[in-house]
């Protein structure tokens, strides 16, 4: 079992304390202290050389960026040209995530009608479903994470990370 799985299978079994009648605050409390414990644990396996083992990389410390396939620029862009016109653009950067772990990071820029509430959740869907069926992030060791904005929002911000 990996650090991802072992999250994801605690988070799960959360979640059924919550749906069987255990106290939301009692939750609440199994939630924080398992969260210290995970950090703790990172902070271990950062310490100990060779604790890791990538299925990419192998044993060993975590590289401090993932390498990026050279198709990975085509794809994203192959997959905003299938989502036009509900998404303008979908930028990238491929790093860590919070918990120092491979990650790529994608913007996405949505057009205007396409962040109304009433098409947000399916549009976003969508985009994440196109995205991951080009993409095989296992394969590449990258754990996929997506944030959205629409086209106004952008323009007003100015972020250049997003243009």
């Amino acid at each position: 079992m990996t650090h991802t799985d072992f999250v994801c299978a605690v988070s799960r079994h959360c979640e059924r304390l919550a749906r069987y009648g255990t106290r939301p605050e009692r939750v609440s409390e199994i939630r924080a202290a398992l969260h210290i414990f995970l950090r703790e644990v990172d902070q271990d396996m950062k310490d100990q050389p060779g604790l890791f083992e990538h299925p990419v990389w192998g044993s060993g410390r975590k590289p401090d960026a993932a390498p990026v396939p050279p198709a990975l620029e085509s794809a994203v862009a192959d997959a905003a040209r299938s989502l036009a016109p509900d998404v303008v653009r979908i930028r990238y950067t491929v790093g860590e995530d919070w918990h120092g772990d491979p990650a790529i990071h994608f913007r996405i820029v949505l057009a205007n009608a396409a962040s109304r509430r009433s098409m947000l959740l399916a549009v976003t869907n969508r985009v994440e479903a196109a995205i991951r069926a080009v993409l095989d992030f296992d394969a590449m060791g990258l754990r996929d994470y997506y944030n959205f904005r629409n086209l106004s929002e952008c323009k007003k911000l100015k972020d250049k990370d997003w243009e």
